[in-house]
């Protein structure tokens, strides 16, 4: 159990970080857009 528990929470922080990532550079992709 304590080794699918800590898969669980790996994938869980993997995913976070993805959806952090991904908003930040559309926030900057917006950014630029509105520069132009």
């Amino acid at each position: 159990m304590d080794d699918w528990l800590s898969l669980v929470l790996i994938i869980a922080a993997l995913v976070v970080l993805a959806l952090v990532t991904f908003s930040v550079a559309q926030r900057r992709h917006i950014a630029k857009k509105r520069r132009r």
